[in-house]
């Protein structure tokens, strides 16, 4: 009855005067103060206040006292709070270890040993995050929060009967480390969530950061699958890559790739924990999650707010987010349901054949020859990225591009570009046409055999809607048609018989 008589501030102050000199030497009876603290916790007509300091106090004394019975007590007292406020003590232990001493990490096992209290604290554990995520910028140090959640959560995952738990929140759970191992990638001290400091990177990050968040999405994957799914991600080369920033996006997409194949029902929840993050910073994990899921039948239905953010990114300062965004439509235009949808965002697509990056632009060539090719069945009108005169301009440069897949891809925009103008934009292309005859015959003998192949079927593709060479290009020795290609060039000359003559 003694406990139900305290007031709230009355039971944890006399909590706290118990824990703390629990440890004295004048304390010979354990059991009596093992049965005084089981007597004013077994009252919960009252609510326990000052929990955080309870919690930080059990840490300590954890930590200091070596007697077995009175460690054994600290444990019991500290899963008896967590009963009443498993938030609170959540809070309270990542305050009193926010790098996750051994003491801790006891501590975070001892709660997610308890069923009725794992979900309780990893809910919470998100929250956390989330908070950290949205105000780091007004911290002094905002690493602290994403270390000491990372810690928990690893502990956590280790233990065996939180498993079930584990399942259920495993998109959360997925991404919250997805941000823990992208922060940890950032410029000690910057604590910026974003991917504008991936620019500004130090030349060698933190090791001990990264290698701690990596080892947490080790422990979430052998907590989802066994330790054999998790060697599984590593014959894949995932966790090595997660510790450089140039590998780390390729070691999240494979990630995403077994995450998505080991627990398939998660993904319609996955894909909104994706689009939500992307609205909420520009992050090149949840960036390259998203690229990933862009295939996923689960995106059909938020079609707008997909192509929000891949153009949104388009225009990112950062090389990497631009380089995923061109790829993700790259990838939505392979599918022709997908790339009906993707006109209002061509003339941004053709500004990135501008970018210095190779992977931009072959990307970039891909979405525009993918959509150039799309023809509505109804109405026969295709689809241009612009007007069809001026798109050979921008692509001439792009035939002189040192990468041999630009130039590849170029010629073969240009070959399609020259195929949809044929009856509507024939006297117009007809220029532009002869203007590409030069570079062209220098690429019959590119060093790159297909490249050669494709600028053999361009000059047939000219030629059929009547752009003859230039006079000394006429009169020089034209190579060969390789055997390979002979087919193609009577396909061409074939197709083009039928395409009208300019006058």
């Amino acid at each position: 009855m003694f406990g139900g008589f305290l007031l709230p501030k009355e039971r944890s102050d006399f909590l706290l005067t118990v824990l703390s000199d629990m440890g004295h030497p004048r304390v010979s009876d354990t059991q009596t103060v093992a049965n005084v603290l089981e007597v004013v916790l077994r009252h919960s007509c009252s609510e326990l206040v000052e929990v955080e300091e309870i919690t930080q106090t059990i840490h300590v004394q954890l930590a200091h006292l070596s007697e077995k019975p009175l460690q054994d007590i600290l444990r019991t007292t500290l899963v008896q709070v967590a009963h009443l406020n498993p938030w609170k003590v959540t809070d309270g232990l990542l305050r009193a270890s926010p790098h996750c001493d051994s003491t801790a990490r006891a501590m975070w096992r001892m709660l997610a040993s308890e069923p009725c209290l794992v979900e309780s604290v990893l809910k919470r554990l998100l929250l956390q995050q989330e908070d950290a995520s949205q105000h780091g910028h007004t911290r002094e140090c905002s690493c602290c929060p994403f270390l000491a959640v990372a810690g928990a959560m690893h502990e956590i995952f280790l233990v065996p009967s939180s498993r079930d738990c584990m399942r259920a929140l495993v998109d959360e759970l997925f991404m919250a480390v997805v941000l823990q191992t992208s922060f940890s990638l950032k410029s000690p001290g910057r604590g910026c969530c974003t991917a504008g400091s991936w620019s500004r990177e130090a030349s060698h990050p933190p090791v001990r950061p990264i290698r701690s968040m990596v080892s947490t999405m080790r422990a979430l994957f052998h907590c989802l699958g066994g330790a054999s799914l998790a060697k599984d991600v590593g014959r894949q080369g995932a966790w090595d890559a997660l510790l450089s920033p140039k590998t780390y996006p390729t070691g999240i997409a494979v990630l995403t790739r077994v995450l998505r194949r080991e627990a398939l029902a998660c993904c319609a929840s996955l894909s909104a924990q994706v689009l939500r993050g992307l609205w909420a910073c520009q992050d090149i994990g949840t960036m390259a999650v998203f690229v990933e899921l862009l295939d996923d039948d689960d995106f059909e239905r938020v079609d707008g707010d997909a192509l929000h953010i891949l153009q949104f990114h388009l225009r990112s300062e950062s090389l990497v987010l631009r380089r995923m965004a061109v790829t993700g439509l790259a990838m939505l235009s392979g599918r022709p349901e997908k790339a009906a949808t993707l006109q209002g965002l061509l003339p941004e697509v053709t500004q990135r054949l501008q970018d210095d990056d190779c992977g931009i632009r072959t990307a970039a060539l891909t979405v525009l020859r993918n959509t150039l090719c799309l023809v509505d069945r109804q109405t026969a009108v295709p689809i241009a990225p612009q007007p069809l005169p001026a798109l050979l301009p921008a692509l001439l440069p792009l035939f002189e591009n040192e990468s041999s897949s630009v130039r590849e891809h170029s010629i073969l925009l240009c070959r399609d570009a020259v195929d949809v103008a044929v009856g509507t934009h024939a006297k117009q292309m007809s220029k532009e046409v002869r203007r590409s005859l030069t570079p062209l015959f220098f690429h019959l003998h590119d060093e790159d055999h297909s490249v050669a192949q494709v600028g053999i079927s361009k000059r047939l593709e000219c030629a059929s809607v009547g752009a003859q060479p230039p006079e000394s290009l006429g009169r020089a020795q034209s190579p060969s048609l390789p055997a390979a290609a002979e087919p193609a060039a009577a396909e061409k000359a074939g197709r083009g018989s039928s395409y009208p003559c300019p006058a």
